[in-house]
Formats: C-alpha cells, structure tokens, sequence
C-alpha cells in the first residue's frame, strides 16, 4: 500500500517507526506468531511485514491520525468498489 503524510508528521513518525521496526524484528517467537504473516518459514521466522507494524506503531506513538477511505486500496476479494488506484497483496487484520 501507500501513506500520503505530510513531512513534520513524518519526521515525527520515522524515529519511532524505525524504533518499532527494530523491536518487532527482534521481539521472538511470541511476538512474530501474532503477525498474520504469510511468508514467514521456519529458516526466516522474523515477520517480512515488520517495517510495516514499525510504521503504525510510529504513528499511533506519535499521535499521528491515519485515514483510509475504502477506495484507494483493496484487497483480493473486495468488490465494492468501481476501480482501484491499487490493489494490495497483503490481508486484513480485523480487531473488534
């Protein structure tokens, strides 16, 4: 997917985004399990989606709204929408 972000949030995220990343990749089995990757293998256990939990940590950590407007992005199997700007080969991660 992508982000739109205006540079001070940016340079407010990126430390922490960057901090997360690290704590994510480094975190352990326990951690890694609850990631929803599908590309993990026991030779490469660490999530390949780490920079992206690093990022939304970042964000929330900064205060940092994020907006997604059901148009922009979909997903596999989406079909309420006329024509995407992008589809995205990653899976949604539902909490609620």
């Amino acid at each position: 997917g992508w982000v739109a972000v205006e540079v001070g949030d940016l340079a407010r995220i990126a430390p922490l985004w960057l901090e997360n990343t690290y704590k994510v990749r480094t975190a352990g089995e326990a951690v890694w399990a609850l990631a929803n990757d599908d590309f993990r293998t026991p030779e490469s256990p660490r999530p390949w989606i780490s920079e992206m939990y690093g990022y939304i940590l970042g964000a929330a950590l900064a205060n940092v709204t994020q907006t997604e407007d059901g148009d922009t992005m979909v997903y596999p199997g989406d079909t309420h929408v006329k024509s995407p700007a992008i589809m995205h080969y990653g899976g949604r991660l539902l909490i609620g």
